[in-house]
């Protein structure tokens, strides 16, 4: 309760705020944790009173316990619903090593016998990085609060690039058809969409009746995974959809109500009635895959593909530069031209 915090400490939402004063003079600032607030409230004092503000070494330092500093990343690194996966793929070494483990105990040697460990269980070199990279905002996370010292190497694995799996126009019809078959319009709809967008499951899900825009037909997305808000063109299939479901469930509520969950359940059971099963890279994100492979194949310029998609970098994009080989037939004429 707020009574029971320590003078000048108050709680808000899921952090809590620090406010001091001395001979007039005022000092405010936030901590995600009670602990670092006492510890704020010290420095902030001793700011206004002119002393020097007492920083821990790494060996006067006590380190949080791998457990509180992966509550504290969900906290402040994780809010959204992607990153109830990089919490996972965190717990993941809190089961190996034990929740309680103080992160200036884990170094290299244990992070690759963890990383030999996911192997052997069938992950990949590219799956090993996202839970490597999850554990890595971890420590950089208790570090800048002072519940770590310096964040041990992380051994990153080289990637391949691999196949990007996209769907064909017959396979995107025979995913409809079924889903319709079976009565699953808010599939049939999502489905679309995504497809349509590029938008990712979970920006698709947070999409709101105003987020569309339909005099100039674009569709913006705010809450991405990159914390950069973009606009999509709407296609005329996403603005019959949008549409028709805005009246149904007014101005402020989402779009879609169907799951992540559901909607992979009813995802995996279509490939099992297409004898899919053992495709592994056929899953509902190959419909953002084929968005993208969609616009290069048709001539779109890369750089356009990169701001539609709302990747970060355009090396990203470049995962798709083989889908337009027109470009590379125009190159080799300019050699073949006589002076």
């Amino acid at each position: 309760m707020t009574s029971a915090l320590p003078k000048g400490i108050r709680t808000r939402g899921d952090s809590f705020v620090v406010d001091v004063s001395f001979q007039g003079q005022r000092k405010t600032g936030t901590a995600p944790t009670i602990e670092e607030a006492i510890l704020l409230r010290r420095d902030l004092l001793a700011q206004i009173r002119g002393q020097p503000v007492v920083v821990l070494t790494p060996r006067q330092q006590k380190s949080w316990a791998l457990s509180k500093a992966i509550g504290v990343a969900e906290q402040v690194a994780w809010k959204e619903a992607w990153g109830k996966r990089a919490a996972h793929n965190a717990n993941d070494l809190a089961k190996f090593v034990g929740k309680d483990r103080p992160l200036d105990t884990i170094d290299i040697n244990t992070l690759e016998l963890w990383t030999a460990d996911l192997e052997a269980r069938g992950k990949s070199d590219a799956t090993i990085n996202r839970y490597l990279a999850a554990v890595s905002k971890v420590f950089s996370v208790a570090k800048r609060r002072r519940g770590a010292g310096e964040r041990p190497d992380i051994p990153r694995r080289k990637e391949g690039r691999g196949r990007t799996r996209f769907l064909t126009r017959e396979e995107e019809a025979a995913f409809l058809g079924l889903f319709t078959q079976w009565s699953k319009q808010d599939e049939v709809d999502l489905f679309v969409v995504l497809i349509d967008t590029g938008v990712r499951m979970g920006e698709a899900l947070r999409l709101e009746p105003r987020d569309a825009d339909f005099e100039t037909g674009f569709l913006s997305v705010w809450k991405t995974k990159n914390g950069d808000p973009r606009s999509v063109p709407m296609t005329k299939r996403v603005r019959e959809v949008i549409g028709r479901r805005t009246p149904e469930i007014g101005p402020v509520r989402d779009v879609f109500s169907v799951s992540p969950h559901s909607f992979r359940q009813t995802w995996d059971r279509a490939k099992v009635m297409f004898g899919l099963s053992d495709d592994k890279q056929l899953v509902p994100h190959a419909l953002r895959h084929t968005c993208a492979s969609r616009l290069v194949q048709r001539g779109v310029p890369l750089k356009v593909v990169q701001e539609w998609m709302g990747h970060k970098t355009i090396s990203v994009t470049m995962r798709y530069a083989h889908l337009a080989p027109a470009n590379l037939l125009a190159a080799v004429k300019v050699l073949e031209e006589e002076d």
